[in-house]
């Protein structure tokens, strides 16, 4: 099949669709994004399927019509399951997807929307026994939500571990403190201990969402069911970034991945503790080259 990976789905996904057969092109690769209208108008030009972790372009798709050959949306997995759960999906519904339908994959769910759908025709929900495949991974709790934290933490490379505590958890919140550094010495900024706030929300509408997403989340919107739904959130101060799982539909391993890669976030934003930089493709590197979280590499990129 031929496909069109937006560029933040990773990297290792394209060799593994490559050696599956199929013909890939990823975004990653442009010398810069376009945007999500000219990367779906291009797609479509060349008859080719869109896997992403984006909302917008199904958006695009279901409420301003743009036409496309098939959207695969990948929810709440690591990046480095991005590339078995797109083969899983294909393998699956690749007829659907050739046709024009919105494929959404998240752990123990699959959701179609057929091609001649819009904004309120039903919505597909597979067999549960069609995606045991994609759930080979803890999904996340109350219960096991701070441990996974902690694990995030502690499979860290010794030399950024040993930058990283957390405070005592409560119920509801616990906190990851990154001592950050300017590895330079004109670096004007100054040493000082970032602060990552990670909390448990009953429901997403109890945390709240941005003025500009009440037409998605609020009364009447298309994904208003998810208003109701318990949320976990990180937010990081120094990148301003906030970062959100759902226990019950995410896995414990994209939890672990999105509390690595803030952590990474703060120091490389902080300076570059630990020789902290990042790649084109936004990848976190040592400054010799060398990858600090093994997962984000593709083995070729590796050798």
């Amino acid at each position: 099949m031929k496909l069109l990976l937006d560029t933040c789905v990773w990297s290792g996904a394209v060799d593994q669709l490559r050696s599956a057969g199929h013909d890939v092109i990823w975004v990653g690769n442009w010398t810069e994004d376009p945007g999500d209208d000219a990367v779906m108008a291009f797609a479509y030009s060349e008859q080719r399927i869109v896997i992403t972790i984006d909302k917008d372009f199904g958006e695009l798709a279901v409420l301003r019509g743009m036409p496309h050959h098939g959207i695969v949306r990948i929810v709440n997995f690591s990046a480095k399951r991005h590339g078995d759960v797109s083969l899983e999906v294909l393998k699956l519904h690749g007829v659907e997807l050739l046709t024009g339908a919105l494929v959404t994959a998240e752990p123990g769910r699959i959701r179609i929307r057929p091609p001649e759908s819009k904004e309120t025709a039903p919505v597909k929900e597979v067999n549960q026994s069609q995606v045991r495949k994609l759930d080979d991974s803890e999904l996340l709790s109350e219960k096991n939500w701070q441990r996974a934290v902690i694990e995030a933490i502690e499979e860290l490379p010794n030399d950024i571990r040993e930058s990283v505590g957390y405070s005592p958890p409560t119920a509801r919140t616990m906190d990851v403190t990154v001592s950050v550094e300017p590895i330079d010495l004109d670096d004007e900024r100054e040493s000082h201990v970032a602060r990552i706030e990670i909390t448990w929300w009953w429901t997403m509408r109890e945390k709240g969402w941005p003025a500009e997403f009440e037409d998605i989340y609020g009364l009447g919107g298309i994904k208003e069911e998810q208003a109701d739904w318990p949320i976990i959130t990180l937010h990081s101060p120094a990148s301003n970034c906030e970062y959100g799982q759902f226990p019950g539909r995410a896995d414990v391993a994209s939890l672990k991945g999105e509390v690595q890669l803030a952590i990474l976030e703060e120091m490389w934003c902080g300076g570059g503790l630990s020789l902290v930089t990042k790649d084109k493709q936004g990848r976190f590197k040592r400054f010799d080259g060398s990858p600090i979280l093994e997962w984000q590499f593709s083995e070729e990129d590796e050798t």
